[in-house]
């Protein structure tokens, strides 16, 4: 991959020294030495050159090319995938996109589709549940064909297939507003082997360029991650040593910015050991949190700049300090500190002081490299712990 392509590094990390087992450094090794699991770390770095190389004909230009094309005909996207595969779409949509992305207006979204995800599921209530939702949204204003389906064919897909059918025999079998991921015709057949536990499954590519992500630079990111974890030694290796940490006892990942608790629930539901998600923006947590308790290991997950501009409160007029509000009135305008800093300052002191075993990853901003190297990072974590316990 050629250097013009790694972007800036935005991601840090503070861990504590590795533990003495060397039990991921040695499974780091063995996964170096396996080429299909070594491939599937280099994938985002094949994406790319097959990318530039081809553009709408290679992989990720197919599913550029759907996301730019929907805006134009499609209000509303069905998402019909395995839990799992879900699981990553749901990730780096919600880590790519506004938080309250589907309730927005088509002109808050930029004309962007709306995204819904379903599961295989037995539920009646739940799948005509989202069929009146489809009609309802397009009983007015919008023809009611405005809605398409994206089904996500694993191996095993006879669940997806029987939930799909409810759905294409709803839009009349459209051809037109189908797209299947592992459809020959569109995918080359290359889809149906992307059913690693990473971040980077076609389904998360979809979601995040249907919400207007760079997935280019999402790539990026990870491959800048991945050519830095082969280069560094086992004790600078930051996958290495997140590992090492995870495998020693159960864990808390506590979450300081809501766009990354999605990229959090997806990594903890694929690790074998003992871990949970805490929404350390909410104060319920937060309070719980500054109870020490020793026997749980900590991995914070926080980011330093905001998506936007920050919040603002209205204060009173002091003689000689008046600006007028586009409407006309008279107001003082004062921006609020960065959100959630002090208390996680505060958070953190806390476990310093009670001996609580921590650590932090953390983004300067966040930003598609960003995301796209968190994601690599946590990919890598998993791929070293499908090698924990085995034996060359």
């Amino acid at each position: 991959m050629p250097r013009k392509l790694v972007p800036r590094r935005y991601v840090s990390a503070t861990l504590p020294p590795a533990t003495a087992s060397g039990e991921a450094a040695a499974a780091w090794e063995r996964l170096l030495a396996d080429p299909a699991r070594l491939a599937l770390l280099d994938r985002p770095g094949e994406l790319l050159s097959e990318y530039f190389r081809e553009r709408k004909r290679s992989r990720l230009g197919k599913i550029v090319t759907a996301a730019n094309a929907w805006p134009d005909w499609c209000e509303t996207l069905v998402v019909v995938a395995s839990h799992e595969d879900a699981t990553v779409g749901r990730a780096l949509f919600a880590a790519a996109a506004h938080p309250f992305y589907n309730q927005l207006s088509p002109g808050g979204r930029g004309g962007r589709p709306q995204l819904l995800f379903v599961e295989p599921t037995l539920d009646n209530d739940v799948l005509q549940g989202t069929i009146d939702l489809l009609r309802a949204s397009t009983e007015a204003d919008v023809p009611h064909h405005r809605w398409g389906l994206v089904v996500v064919l694993p191996e095993s897909s006879a669940e997806v297939v029987a939930t799909a059918s409810i759905f294409l025999h709803t839009m009349g079998n459209d051809s037109s507003r189908q797209f299947f991921l592992s459809d020959d015709s569109v995918a080359e057949s290359a889809f149906t082997v992307w059913q690693a536990p990473t971040f980077f499954h076609p389904i998360a590519l979809l979601a995040s360029s249907t919400v207007g992500a760079d997935v280019v630079q999402q790539l990026k990111g990870a491959v800048w991650f991945a050519e830095q974890a082969k280069q560094a030694t086992p004790a600078e290796n930051e996958a290495i040593q997140l590992a090492e940490f995870l495998s020693h006892g159960p864990t808390e990942i506590v979450v300081w910015h809501h766009a990354l608790k999605q990229l959090a629930c997806g990594f903890a539901a694929r690790m074998r050991n003992e871990i949970r998600v805490i929404d350390g923006c909410e104060n319920s947590a937060r309070r719980r949190l500054l109870i020490a308790d020793s026997s749980i290991r900590r991995l914070h997950l926080v980011c330093d700049a905001v998506r936007r501009d920050r919040l603002g409160v209205i204060e009173p007029i002091s003689p000689g300090e008046t600006e007028i509000a586009g409407d006309g009135t008279i107001e003082r305008f004062v921006p609020m500190p960065q959100p959630l800093v002090a208390d996680y300052d505060e958070v953190r002191a806390e476990e310093v002081a009670s001996g609580i075993t921590s650590a932090e990853i953390r983004l300067s901003r966040l930003n598609d490299p960003a995301i796209g190297e968190l994601c690599a990072w946590l990919s890598t974590v998993l791929e070293i712990y499908s090698f924990v316990g085995t034996r060359t």
